[in-house]
């Protein structure tokens, strides 16, 4: 009789701890579900207002000033500092149609070989600086690209030899629309995908399957998160990560960006981490640091700077050194321009030029252009 007592009561127990686990993790694992069930929400409604944001800006007229400054880089340790060129652009923009004018002037790198900090290098063969001026005319219809670069300039090396070069080309595969003329993706022209920030929110598969260039592998995986609301130079921002895991599931780099809600929800601020370097210190981060209204209720940035730091000491000792800069001057914008009917389809290149044509990725002739538009 005792020992059937003793098992009614050990059963009883029994029973109590069941319930009380259960009690216990089942509405846990229902409120993780559920969190993630509102963050996907949250996301989805995100990525919405920002698909409506963009398309505002399907057709535009910029012209803007770039200034890049190398204060500090490895490439070429002996070279004088800093290395400043100045560049103007002219984009004209329709969908994915676009021209793109560029004119550079100041003191260029060119590297010959990646040989850390030049020591390794052949002399003979070495790294070097130019001054000059180069320009580039980029001209895409989505089907046909068209493309036209000059360079004068002269090598900063013994010998100060003068380079002149004239290039022309036609090619089937069409050129990817630079971030600059995307107002959502305008801080990450250096290092991010070319795609609309809505297409970089979703997944890898659908920055992917977008006409653009991704700099990201087809078997990572995209992680977004949203944070929550923060305030950034007055504005008030959704701040979101954007992680890229590798496909062992080791998590590689990091995006933070914070949405300015009062600015069409373009991001006013951008830290990018690489985790080999550091989990802790961002390695790039990009402003912007005035604004335009160019209609009632829509905004383009104004002035804006990149920040690049040098991965090496931020990697070995934590801090961060400044490699080099862009800083950006939009100088005007216009929404819904009129185009000329051949803008994105023509390209007047000037008598002399060398242009070569290609088809599937392959050389098939070259053309000696005599102020032909072709």
């Amino acid at each position: 009789m005792l020992i059937q007592k003793i098992k009614l009561i050990r059963h009883a127990a029994s029973i109590c701890i069941v319930s009380l686990l259960t009690a216990v993790f089942m509405p846990l694992s229902a409120q993780c579900e559920e969190n993630g069930t509102a963050q996907s929400e949250k996301l989805q409604k995100l990525i919405r207002e920002v698909e409506k944001y963009e398309a505002t800006y399907h057709a535009l007229k910029l012209n803007l000033t770039s200034t890049k400054n190398e204060q500090d880089t490895f490439f070429i340790p002996d070279a004088p500092k800093p290395i400043i060129a100045e560049t103007q652009i002219a984009l004209d923009v329709q969908g994915l149609n676009f021209r793109q004018e560029e004119q550079s002037k100041g003191r260029f790198i060119v590297i010959v070989q990646r040989a850390l900090g030049g020591l390794k290098q052949d002399p003979a063969n070495a790294n070097y600086t130019q001054s000059g001026t180069k320009e580039r005319i980029t001209v895409s219809d989505g089907k046909t690209s068209r493309y036209f670069w000059k360079e004068d300039v002269v090598a900063e090396k013994k010998g100060q030899q003068r380079e002149t070069s004239i290039q022309g080309g036609i090619s089937d595969k069409p050129m990817h629309l630079p971030n600059l003329a995307r107002p959502h993706m305008f801080l990450m022209e250096n290092g991010g995908p070319q795609v609309p920030l809505s297409t970089y929110l979703k997944s890898i598969k659908a920055i992917h399957s977008f006409p653009g260039r991704y700099y990201l592998r087809k078997d990572a995986t995209l992680n977004v998160q949203i944070l929550g609301t923060e305030e950034f130079q007055g504005l008030e921002c959704t701040r979101i990560i954007l992680e890229i895991i590798d496909p062992k599931g080791t998590p590689r780099t990091r995006r933070e960006l914070w949405l300015a809600r009062d600015r069409n929800l373009i991001p006013v601020r951008s830290l990018g981490y690489t985790y080999r370097d550091s989990k802790e210190m961002p390695i790039s981060e990009a402003i912007v640091d005035k604004w335009q209204e160019v209609r009632p209720g829509v905004w383009f940035p104004r002035q804006a700077h990149y920040k690049r730091f040098d991965s090496f000491t931020v990697r070995r000792k934590g801090q961060q050194k400044l490699s080099w800069q862009v800083k950006y001057n939009i100088n005007s914008v216009h929404l819904d321009p009129q185009f000329p009917p051949d803008v994105f389809t023509t390209l007047k290149f000037p008598s002399g030029t060398k242009v070569t044509v290609v088809k599937d990725g392959k050389i098939i002739k070259t053309i000696d252009a005599e102020a032909n538009e072709l």
